[in-house]
């Protein structure tokens, strides 16, 4: 059973010179909580990297000598960070990093030389190679999906997937993938010999996404495994399909007790008209992860109900062309869809 979390109430106690005007109640009381796991449920627009960096130079002002890591999962969200502290840097002891990165960095620091990653472009075709060798007859999504989660223990390593995860295997050699980088990163850490510098305070960016792997990389790597902050909103998980899981919140309570659980619940972002539409959308989806408008209410979205997808495609495209007749540009138009 997972383990109980507090339910933290917003701190209404007047902000500090240390924190930026702009942060609000519930804001602060996430940035404030720098001793002990924690979970911040960031929903989008809710300032959650404005968050997260004012946390991490908040860290900084209480303990100087903190080594704080920011971890993200991408290079663009980790230039954003690094875009909010820019010019606020406490000092070198702060290091923002995508996880795949921050292996590289554990493993570089245990060998003579760097190790070789595959590019992107031969691992895919090493990947089509492979498929080819052993007959593997699938969508190459799925087939790469299938090597990784093999790889990460998630699939059982039997039969058809077994072939096709040796042959890729052998094909890729002693170059290293992402997946590589995770598992040999963990052994490392599990290593009586391992001597990578270990963070005080781990800050991650987009937890929802953190697959069972990695999850278990940021506990290796955190002191005593507390002083970890996870930020997130299950809603926006993207990452399914290389092992994350939907039920994150309630294995993090369970791997670090006494967690202390936070809600960024105003939406700086949306108008109040898309965001009410959107709350209605989601609570009918059995979710209470609702958020707060702090915006005006805006335009009024239409809701049309149509009987198929054909239907809704043809509808589409009648409103682009009177729009274009009503002398829109088409780059003045966006047409989002679910499904291609």
């Amino acid at each position: 059973m997972p383990m109980p979390m507090t339910i933290v109430k917003p701190d209404r106690s007047p902000k500090s010179a240390g924190l930026p005007g702009a942060i609000n109640a519930e804001q602060e009381a996430a940035i404030r909580a720098i001793d002990g796991p924690s979970i911040v449920i960031a929903g989008p627009g809710s300032g959650k990297t404005q968050t997260l960096a004012a946390k991490a130079l908040h860290i900084h002002s209480c303990y100087p000598d903190a080594r704080i890591l920011c971890v993200t999962h991408t290079r663009k969200a980790a230039e954003e960070m690094r875009g909010r502290i820019a010019g606020r840097r406490p000092s070198a002891s702060l290091t923002i990093s995508t996880i795949h990165s921050l292996c590289y960095s554990i493993l570089k620091s245990s060998r003579r030389q760097p190790p070789k990653v595959l590019s992107h472009y031969d691992h895919a075709a090493i990947v089509r190679l492979a498929a080819r060798r052993v007959s593997f007859n699938s969508d190459m999504r799925e087939i790469t999906q299938i090597i990784s989660q093999t790889k990460l223990g998630l699939l059982d390593h039997e039969g058809e997937r077994g072939k096709l995860v040796c042959e890729y295997e052998r094909l890729k050699g002693q170059r290293l993938d992402y997946d590589d980088l995770l598992l040999l990163a963990l052994g490392q850490l599990q290593s009586a010999e391992n001597c990578y510098p270990r963070p005080s305070h781990i800050l991650v960016d987009e937890a929802q996404d953190l697959d069972p792997v990695q999850t278990k990389l940021l506990r290796r790597l955190a002191r005593n495994g507390s002083n970890v902050t996870f930020f997130l909103d299950h809603n926006q998980a993207i990452f399914s399909f290389k092992g994350a899981c939907y039920d994150q919140i309630e294995r993090l309570a369970d791997i670090y007790p006494d967690t202390r659980k936070f809600y960024l619940v105003r939406n700086h972002r949306s108008s109040g008209s898309i965001l009410n539409a959107a709350n209605r959308l989601i609570q009918r989806n059995g979710s209470d992860n609702y958020s707060i408008p702090t915006r005006h209410a805006g335009v009024t979205p239409i809701w049309v109900a149509v009987g198929n997808e054909i239907e809704e495609a043809q509808l589409a495209a009648r409103i682009v062309a009177d729009l274009v007749h009503e002398r829109f540009e088409p780059r003045e138009i966006l047409l989002l869809y679910r499904v291609n």
